[in-house]
């Protein structure tokens, strides 16, 4: 059984992908972000339901954890009753390397290292891969579900650092004009972007495109101030590039200091 929850919560079991009701979804959802832990009847009847569970929903859930057991086939038993007393839930058993979300944060963390010592091709080969595990949303069910807020936070922030990376490694190996698009969008989703924004700036000045190199740094600048922050790192690119003079490689990993060591 392989689970993806990079996009719509999908399953491949039993030589076919399958896709969930949404009841289904939200228990193999729950089961998937506590993965080898147990998670309570209680947790589960509160997500499914809420306060207004009834007396018989534990009836209801017993039925819909069955239904998705039977779906997956001769993997439905990697969903196991376990605990005891006001603890008895399920728990599913299932290796990470088998859930796309892991296997996302292993080639993130793959492709960093690779960045770090030099190796850039490889890089790119194993960031490539890791954005393209992304169909969607992470656990597009689950978006309105409190439970699975702080881990979708989470795998954006890292879906985002994986186009910076990809996006820096460009840079480097000197297709910056390719980029520079992509940085565009992402600083505008994220005005307050350090990274973004001086991986942008950088690619208008390798570009040519001084001015805008410098406008991009000004707007950031201006952003920061508003808000009684400062940017030293940003500040010292704009000099750079209003007096033509950037040192590419150390500007480069400056600006990926800003958020340290993806994973």
């Amino acid at each position: 059984m392989y689970v993806r929850v990079l996009g719509p919560l999908e399953i491949d079991a039993a030589g076919e992908t399958l896709r969930l009701t949404d009841r289904q979804c939200h228990v193999m959802g729950a089961l998937v972000l506590d993965l080898g832990k147990i998670v309570s009847d209680s947790q589960l009847l509160e997500i499914l339901w809420g306060c207004e569970a009834r007396p018989g929903a534990r009836v209801t859930l017993r039925s819909h954890v069955m239904r998705l057991r039977r779906s997956l086939g001769s993997d439905g038993s990697a969903i196991a009753r376990a605990g005891q007393g006001a603890s008895a839930g399920y728990v599913l058993r299932l290796e990470p390397h088998l859930v796309d979300a892991h296997r996302f944060r292993v080639l993130l963390q793959e492709g960093h290292r690779l960045l770090m010592d030099g190796e850039l091709a490889a890089a790119v080969d194993k960031l490539e891969g890791a954005a393209a595990l992304w169909r969607g949303p992470a656990f597009a069910e689950l978006l309105d579900m409190p439970f699975a807020a702080r881990e979708v936070r989470r795998l954006n922030i890292l879906r985002r650092t994986t186009h910076l990376l990809l996006d820096e490694v460009q840079i480097r190996l000197g297709y910056a004009a390719e980029v520079v698009s992509d940085l565009e969008i992402l600083v505008e989703d994220d005005f307050g972007d350090e990274w973004a924004r001086q991986l942008l700036a950088v690619a208008l000045y390798i570009t040519g495109k001084t001015d805008s190199a410098a406008a991009i740094c000004y707007h950031g600048l201006k952003y920061a101030s508003e808000r009684g922050l400062d940017s030293p790192a940003l500040r010292a690119l704009q000099q750079g590039v209003l007096r033509h003079s950037i040192d590419l490689q150390l500007t480069l990993a400056s600006a990926r200091q800003v958020v340290g060591r993806p994973g």
